[in-house]
């Protein structure tokens, strides 16, 4: 079954409100509560010693994004480990960051449509060394987040 696009955003924000209300997660920080980072970095390092790390996206990056998508709305990062590999400081990370008000442009770079917001969700593996393993396979499954 192939799902639209909007209907996708209904089911991951059903899935999402059903979530929280059974208290499986947390609303997001609010961007004034988090930290101000300038890469996401710090707060892969945080998420990997602590499970997981919040922080707003500040400096020219953030600058060149908001004028991309036509916003100054902050642009939010959340990091969650969601495996720590049995090599100690190496896990596997989700990073999501967010921005309200985005306004996309189409192939002759025009503004297309009304603000709206956007997310964007990954996820890699990553060490504190900075370096980047493959898939752990002897991931401590007594460790899994």
């Amino acid at each position: 079954m192939k799902l639209s696009h909007r209907s996708f955003s209904r089911l991951s924000g059903l899935l999402y409100s059903s979530l929280l209300v059974m208290g499986m997660v947390s609303l997001p920080v609010a961007a004034a509560e988090r930290e101000s980072v300038t890469t996401i970095r710090p707060l892969m390092l945080r998420a990997l010693a602590q499970g997981s790390a919040q922080g707003v996206l500040v400096g020219s990056g953030a600058q060149t994004l908001s004028q991309t998508y036509k916003t100054m709305a902050p642009i939010l990062v959340d990091v969650l480990r969601i495996k720590q590999f049995v090599d100690p400081g190496c896990g596997r990370l989700q990073v999501t960051t967010r921005q309200a008000a985005v306004t996309n442009r189409d192939s002759k770079g025009t503004f297309q449509d009304t603000p709206h917001a956007e997310s964007l969700v990954y996820t890699l593996n990553f060490c504190r060394d900075g370096s980047m393993p493959d898939e752990d396979p002897g991931v401590s499954k007594d460790k899994q987040r």
